[in-house]
């Protein structure tokens, strides 16, 4: 895409645009992040969660990472999480995905090497040893 944008507005416009659009993502970053530092202290002091900061914090250093590499498409995501209900959104549909995901193989305990859908065979009976009076296998042991 970047060649694309490149050919249609020129290279240095184009590096001009990534660099712009870079710098000014990350500053947004450093100031949510900033903002996000101080909600978390606050929350602290008082006693109060801080759950939901951090997963502001960790989305926002996701964000840092995709601005931060040169391209169109990964400043795109990086700018969409730079909006705070893109990121709770993100965060409770990973977080139902886990709980969904730990419902289904929690219900069988004996999922750790089978796929979630396969049926458990157990097999009850009872058994006992008898003494050999193999005459033959006795003198091999011997």
């Amino acid at each position: 895409m970047l060649i694309d944008v490149g050919s249609s507005i020129g290279g240095l416009q184009t590096i001009f645009l990534c660099l712009l659009t870079a710098g000014t993502g990350m500053y947004l970053v450093r100031l949510q992040g900033l903002q996000i530092f101080a909600k978390m202290q606050s929350a602290t002091l008082k006693g109060e969660e801080v759950g939901e900061n951090l997963i502001h914090g960790f989305f926002l250093m996701i964000a840092g990472v995709f601005l931060f590499i040169p391209g169109f498409i990964t400043d795109i995501f990086g700018g969409l999480l730079l909006i705070p209900v893109v990121r709770i959104g993100i965060a409770k549909a990973g977080i139902l995905n886990i709980m969904l995901h730990r419902n289904r193989t929690s219900n069988n305990p004996n999922t750790h090497n089978q796929k979630p859908s396969e049926p458990t065979t157990i097999i009850e009976g009872e058994y006992s040893e008898k003494p050999d009076n193999n005459p033959h296998k006795q003198n091999q042991e011997r």
